[in-house]
């Protein structure tokens, strides 16, 4: 019961609450690698209930395998979207080349659709950086950059017919564990849905049957289950940025992420990661990146 509760409430709350919170924590307050292919297992990793939470004692550092940046910043190794993007193309014409390109079927496009309609539909100066005296220039220059971005985007204007994805969440409740934990790693591999993501990190979490020992040894003891869900948040973008609407400066996602947090401007989203993470946090996500990055089935562009 407890399971189902702590997947079903990132369900209703949204995972975005939980890594906003987080990676707002101030860098000082926060501080207090591994096999080709580490698959999720069957078997608990760890049998402790109070496995996920931090203790006083401070365990190896975290050194994770190098993030293919490739995906990252390479346009030959980028979606249509994210390269139209990164070129200072509108959101609209990202979209139109998207569909143009890989159909209305395909789940990298409605990712981009559904991330732009939360983008463009928040409050575009949450924290009032255009209205102060001076700006906050750590998060004006990505206001603007939303503003731009969003210039006549309407969801509602592209018809999308995204393959259905099986839902963690909804396999535990509806067929037990096990389907559950094949809804996952089916998710890792092949999933677009943030929401289906988000959800596949929070069943292998929850359950212990992350491979820390193979991707980011020692942090399932260093840092508590609410920390560990929103690193695999912002890991989970990271990993698939370059596929969907850009990974770099120009990119919806790091100026949707900049104007909340503040980040220098012409930042990339690992770059920008690196500004507000403490150094053990940023490490994590990037261990946690490199390990989803490695589980994707590969795509033709």
């Amino acid at each position: 019961m407890r399971l189902h509760n702590a997947i079903l409430l990132v369900m209703a709350a949204g995972a975005a609450g939980i890594f906003s919170a987080w990676a707002l924590l101030p860098r000082s307050a926060a501080d207090d690698a591994s096999s080709p292919r580490a698959v999720a297992s069957s078997a608990p990793h760890r049998s402790d209930a109070s496995a996920s939470q931090p203790i006083a004692a401070r365990p190896q550092a975290i050194h994770p395998p190098p993030l293919n940046i490739k995906t990252l910043s390479d346009p030959a190794k980028q979606s249509v979207m994210a390269r139209s993007l990164e070129m200072g193309q509108s959101l609209n014409m990202a979209m139109r080349e998207g569909i143009a390109r890989y159909g209305d079927h395909d789940g990298r496009v409605a990712a981009l659709a559904n991330e732009a309609d939360w983008v463009c539909n928040e409050n575009i100066d949450a924290y009032g950086s255009l209205d102060s005296r001076n700006g906050d220039p750590t998060r004006v220059w990505a206001i603007e950059q939303v503003v731009d971005l969003c210039q006549g985007f309407n969801r509602k204007r592209f018809k999308l017919h995204p393959p259905k994805q099986h839902s963690a969440a909804s396999a535990l409740v509806r067929l037990g564990d096990q389907a559950a934990l094949a809804a996952a790693n089916e998710t890792i591999a092949n999933g677009w849905n943030k929401t289906s993501l988000a959800e596949a990190g929070v069943f292998l979490l929850s359950t212990h049957r992350f491979p820390f020992n193979d991707v980011a040894p020692g942090a399932d003891r260093q840092f508590g289950l609410i920390d560990l869900e929103a690193a695999w948040y912002l890991a989970s973008d990271l990993a698939l940025c370059g596929q969907i609407g850009g990974c770099g400066p120009k990119s919806l996602l790091v100026a949707a992420y900049c104007r909340q947090h503040g980040c220098m401007p012409g930042s990339n989203l690992v770059q920008a990661y690196e500004r507000n993470l403490s150094p053990d946090k940023f490490q994590l996500v990037m261990a946690f990146a490199s390990w989803i990055q490695r589980q994707r089935v590969p795509i033709s562009r």
